[in-house]
């Protein structure tokens, strides 16, 4: 599977990526990972081979399906989704706003007014 960018290729190291920049890079009170608790409830992340991951839990946690199912959860593309940062807003360059992740769309055009969000168009 490929990133949007047609390029990249999906692999074990991008699930590994996004869960410690999840956990330990993105320094905000803002954006998906708000009042999600990773760090609570997962100890290390293994990238076991080029498509298997292993998380190795702090605790029992029955609903960790789920959570790994949410938005917040999402795989970022380690070249567009920096460490530290969960999201940028860049006048008329949509691929600069945001880290570009797996799943069905694109984000194409992200137009902001007065500093709020505006406009934003997915295409499948």
């Amino acid at each position: 599977m490929l990133y949007d960018d047609g390029v990249t290729e999906f692999n074990a190291t991008h699930v590994k990526y996004s869960f410690e920049r999840a956990i330990w890079g993105i320094n905000s009170s803002d954006g998906p990972q708000y009042g999600i608790d990773y760090a609570g409830i997962i100890g290390s992340i293994d990238a076991v081979s080029k498509y298997e991951v292993r998380f190795n839990l702090l605790i029992p946690f029955s609903p960790f399906l789920q959570l790994m199912s949410c938005q917040a959860s999402s795989i970022v593309n380690p070249a567009y989704g920096p460490y530290d940062t969960i999201m940028n807003y860049t006048a008329g360059n949509a691929r600069a706003s945001t880290p570009m992740d797996l799943g069905p769309y694109k984000l194409t055009e992200w137009v902001r007014t007065a500093g709020k969000d505006d406009r934003i168009v997915l295409d499948a």
